[in-house]
């Protein structure tokens, strides 16, 4: 069975490291994401089990993020995460 994708969000690339590495380790695959734009340019050509993603990010935030997948993909889980 393939492990489940996590698609993380966050224009911190030290937290996306970390977040990467944590998931990593309890066997989860991981997609990255420095903004929404690059999160919603990954959707056109995979897809990730859920999503998990910052609230205060640059130009697009998580709240932006979720309302446009929940356009894009209902069905996909988001999680908003913030310091």
């Amino acid at each position: 069975m393939d492990p489940r994708t996590v698609l993380v969000v966050d224009d911190d690339t030290l937290l996306l490291d970390m977040v990467e590495d944590l998931l990593a380790d309890a066997g989860y695959a991981v997609a990255r994401a420095s903004s929404g734009t690059e999160a919603l340019a990954y959707f056109e050509g995979a897809e990730a089990d859920v999503v998990l993603t910052d609230l205060m990010m640059p130009g697009m935030d998580g709240i932006e993020l979720l309302s446009r997948l929940r356009s894009l993909r209902p069905e996909t889980p988001v999680i908003i995460m913030t310091g």
